[in-house]
């Protein structure tokens, strides 16, 4: 299977984590065993922060990436780059690995108090989130092309420069 396509596997299952995380919240006796009142409101604010997240994913990652057009790993996230303000390719520094890092930790602990009160939603949750991370990490960054990302260095051949 191309890296292109676990590419998108990678984001699909962090979208359906992400899924997952808003049904734990909308749920009624989950919500309620949280100590927080049901209702809608939890899930459509967590479905917020998956937004926020996302943009300042792109922000800070896909829109300085040199294949965001062409080459993209995950094939539709490089044209979304449209919707963030434009930056330049360039070397990333330590502001983009922190809003990322932010980015990712906020959107997989925001939802923990909830899923912890459903355990299987919690197993879930996870297993998905740990899948997007295993495939991005151990079979789309050594093919990438973007010689500017820091997982470059790990890259396994087949990988071409841009």
């Amino acid at each position: 299977m191309s890296y292109r396509a676990y590419g998108v596997i990678g984001i699909l299952a962090f979208f359906a984590a992400a899924a997952v995380g808003v049904f734990g919240l909308a749920r009624p006796h989950v919500v309620a065993m949280a100590g927080v009142r049901p209702g809608l409101l939890p899930a459509v604010l967590y479905g917020l922060i998956v937004l926020a997240a996302t943009w300042t994913i792109l922000y800070a990652y896909c829109a300085k990436c040199a294949c965001r057009r062409k080459h993209c790993s995950h094939v539709f996230v490089g044209s979304l780059t449209v919707l963030v303000p434009r930056r330049a390719p360039a070397p990333y520094h330590r502001g983009d690995h922190a809003a990322l890092l932010a980015a990712l930790g906020v959107v997989a602990l925001a939802p923990q108090p909830w899923l912890l009160a459903a355990p299987r939603l919690l197993a879930l949750f996870w297993g998905l989130f740990a899948l997007a991370a295993g495939l991005i990490v151990v079979r789309v960054c050594p093919a990438c092309r973007n010689s500017r990302c820091p997982m470059w260095r790990w890259r396994r051949p087949g990988g071409a420069r841009v």
